[in-house]
């Protein structure tokens, strides 16, 4: 995949999930690297990329084992972000699917 494309598609993926819910970077590695054929270790440097922007922050809490992990959470700026790559995706997909079935093509 494109390294273009695949940042974009990370950084969509992290902020529609941190939309749902908060979670720690572990977890939330696990579940993007379930659906998306990206390495778990991009997912970090995207969570700072994304803190340095002001998209998420994050919050120390105590694990089972005591040990403060990372729990991230979705800012305000970060929902709108969020909003604003969704419409794109969308807008983008649906007229890439048009033109790879074809449409338009004999008028």
């Amino acid at each position: 995949m494109n390294i273009q494309i695949k940042k974009s598609v990370l950084t969509l993926s992290i902020l529609s999930t941190l939309s749902k819910k908060e979670i720690n970077g572990y977890q939330l590695s696990v579940l993007i690297s379930k659906k998306l054929d990206i390495p778990s270790g991009e997912i970090y440097p995207a969570l700072r990329n994304l803190i340095e922007k002001g998209y998420i922050s994050f919050y120390l809490q105590d694990s089972a084992d005591n040990i403060p992990q990372k729990t991230y959470k979705l800012t305000d700026e970060g929902l709108k972000q969020k909003e604003t790559l969704e419409n794109e995706w969308n807008t983008l997909t649906k007229s890439l699917n048009s033109i790879l079935r074809g449409d338009d093509i004999n008028e």
